[in-house]
Order: C-alpha cells, then sequence, then structure tokens
C-alpha cells in the first residue's frame, strides 16, 4: 500500500509527457528472441526458446562463453528488457533537458528501485541519467545512464567512468523492450587498469505461450 502510494506521488509529480508515456507503458509478456553481443571478446549470438533455455549459435569457442551463457540464463527478460522497468528509477524531481514537437528528454538522478542490486545502488550515487518519450503516442524511445564522478566500490577498485545508451521499440504484446544497448566500463582493480565494450542487439522476439 506504501510503495503503491509513493508510486503515485512520484507520478503526479512528473511533467505531463514523462507522466503519459510511463502510464502508456505496460511490462512485456515472457518471451523468446535472439540476443548479439558484441565484446571485447568477440561476437556471440544467443538464443533464447520457446522453453526459456538459452543456447549459443555464435561464440561458444571464445573465452568467455561459459560466462556469458550463464549470466544470459539470470536474465529476466521481461524486467530486464522491458523498458517500462526504467520508470522505477526515476525519482519525482526531473529537469526538461531538451525539447521538440515530438519528443522531449528529461534528466535526473536515478534512485535504486526495490531490486536493485546492491553494487549498482551505490554507482546511481555518483551516476546521471536522462530518459527520452515521444510525445504524439506516448512511450519510451530510449536513454542513458553515465557515470558523473569515479567512486571506489570495494579496496582497490575503482570505477572511473561508465556509460549506457539504449533503444526502445514496440516488442511482445505491443510493450517496449530494449533493442540496442550500448554499454562501456572504465574501472581499476590491483593496480591495473581495464576497459569493457558490449552491443547488444535484441532480435526475432516472440511471446511465449
Amino acid at each position: 500500500m506504501m510503495l503503491a502510494l509513493a508510486a503515485a506521488v512520484v507520478l503526479a509529480a512528473w511533467p505531463a509527457p514523462l507522466r503519459a508515456a510511463a502510464q502508456a507503458e505496460a511490462s512485456p509478456p515472457d518471451f523468446a528472441f535472439t540476443a548479439a553481443l558484441d565484446t571485447q571478446d568477440g561476437r556471440y549470438v544467443a538464443v533464447r526458446d520457446g522453453a526459456g533455455r538459452w543456447s549459443l549459435r555464435e561464440g561458444a569457442a571464445l573465452k568467455n562463453a561459459k560466462e556469458t551463457l550463464g549470466a544470459l540464463a539470470h536474465m529476466k527478460p521481461a524486467h530486464d528488457l522491458g523498458c517500462a522497468a526504467r520508470f522505477e528509477t526515476i525519482p519525482a524531481a526531473v529537469t526538461l533537458k531538451s525539447e521538440t514537437a515530438d519528443e522531449a528528454i528529461y534528466q535526473y538522478r536515478p534512485t535504486p528501485a526495490a531490486d536493485t542490486p546492491a553494487q549498482l545502488s551505490s554507482a546511481f550515487k555518483h551516476s546521471w541519467a536522462e530518459i527520452r518519450v515521444a510525445k504524439d503516442r506516448p512511450r519510451v524511445l530510449g536513454g542513458r545512464v553515465w557515470l558523473q564522478t569515479p567512486f571506489s566500490p570495494a579496496p582497490l577498485a575503482k570505477v572511473n567512468a561508465y556509460d549506457e545508451t539504449f533503444e526502445c521499440a514496440a516488442g511482445p504484446g505491443g510493450a517496449s523492450i530494449v533493442t540496442n544497448s550500448v554499454f562501456t566500463l572504465d574501472f581499476s582493480a590491483l593496480g591495473q587498469r581495464h576497459f569493457a565494450k558490449r552491443v547488444t542487439t535484441v532480435s526475432d522476439w516472440r511471446a511465449l505461450n
């Protein structure tokens, strides 16, 4: 009850285009799809079948194939790829960054949701985010999250920078899903600096019965 009340208060505080997009979006049903992941290790093409099982169509011989498949197996597509979930981390206070006749971009400090992992919650304290919404047919078009200031999540470790951009399109059941995303990470650990990049493309989706 209290969570629903808090969500209603936040929704009421948002500007009309953002509020309309949030009200128009819904979580997609569970779905099968193909995910192409381009990483510094190489290209993976993974398929989630109608039973929710994952397999690699490409990249099985790459060194991180087992870890990649394991990470995908823990994904909850309806939430992790559903663009409606992006509203969960938007606070009541947002700033209009830019606006045209067709869309608006709002900037904000992301706030952890109930199921946000602890490490990501820590990162949010040092981050900014923005969301782009359509005004004519209210929906999420895309957005971005980036680190404003470096931080140390653990001793001898430091996140120097990270950036995620994402694009949304109509998916299963008409709900918007993330069809393209680019994630970059610059971090230091035990005196060594590391860089990572992942470009993800989602295609061939269909709702599971």
